[in-house]
């Protein structure tokens, strides 16, 4: 079940016998342009639903808005390795989670790789399987140069590359995962992060996620785990450069079966323009899903 934003209410959306007076002619030539832009306008949403019955929406949105538009539907989700609230370990059930998000592309923390805890399991691989959605694994945790553990992305796009860059970590090591997606023609940066417990660490972290962000040119959206309230100096950086689906912190994610603390996020950059943020009343995990819908104008 979606949680509303608090802070917004949302809705859902003979001629007569007199003979008409006679138009002046600048009226009369301003009616005839009407009709033939409407004309070419049909004729080309006509052409497009032929050859692509899925996009009649975005060519209408053509004529209004000048420019087509794509909408995306992400989400972050700490999942804890499957373990729910009740301290059972479930991986259909953390699909099944994500699934009723609607999300095009998640960004998932906390994610095992063939550890006994969760049945020597890739999970990764198996939520992407079990959504129909492509995978990708950035380890954090190695042993004997085997993955361990880590943070995944899956999305209903292509993926056309990745990275898992190293965070400075004194304690646990932290990676940043980059993926680079393919969504209807365009290029998007898509990063997914856990930082670390200690506040110097972290915005070390963040120093070089902020880095590794300034090279990407086109549309990104940064989400994650980022341990930090959104008053620490850490989220206030981040917030210098990208927005927050939930600027005011409104919304806490952790622990989900009574949410107290702000610690999920999703940044997006200038490019994209946020319709809707929400959150997913989950118990698959001690974090609830932060999830968010966009627009991308090109």
């Amino acid at each position: 079940m979606a949680i509303s934003d608090p802070r917004v209410t949302t809705s859902t959306m003979a001629g007569g016998q007199d003979r008409p007076p006679l138009q002046p002619f600048s009226s009369l030539l301003v009616s005839l342009e009407s009709i033939k832009v409407n004309l070419m306008i049909r004729l080309s949403v006509g052409f497009l639903i032929y050859y692509n019955p899925k996009s009649w929406h975005r060519i209408i949105l053509i004529s209004v808005h000048g420019g087509p538009i794509m909408k995306l539907s992400v989400v972050s989700y700490n999942i804890k390795h499957g373990l729910g609230i009740g301290g059972k370990v479930s991986l259909k059930t953390i699909a099944s989670t994500i699934a009723s998000t609607g999300a095009d592309i998640a960004g998932l923390q906390e994610v095992d790789y063939l550890r006994p805890r969760s049945g020597f399991m890739i999970q990764s691989r198996k939520l992407g399987q079990m959504l129909s959605m492509q995978s990708v694994f950035g380890p954090t945790i190695k042993c004997f140069g085997l993955p361990r553990f880590g943070n995944a992305i899956l999305s209903k796009f292509p993926v056309s590359g990745w990275v898992n860059y190293q965070l400075p970590s004194k304690w646990e090591k932290r990676c940043l995962l980059k993926v680079k997606i393919k969504a209807e023609n365009k290029d998007i940066a898509f990063f997914c992060v856990h930082l670390g417990l200690n506040q110097l660490e972290r915005i070390k972290q963040v120093n070089k996620i902020i880095e590794y962000a300034w090279e990407e040119p086109g549309p990104l959206i940064l989400v994650g785990d980022f341990n930090a309230r959104p008053d620490s100096d850490e989220i206030k950086k981040i917030k210098t450069l990208f927005r927050p689906v939930d600027p005011e912190g409104l919304w806490p994610t952790f622990p989900a079966n009574k949410p107290e603390h702000k610690i999920d996020y999703i940044f997006y950059s200038a490019h994209w323009k946020l319709i809707k943020p929400f959150l997913i009343n989950s118990q698959a995990s001690d974090h609830l899903p932060l999830g968010a819908e966009f627009e991308l104008n090109y």
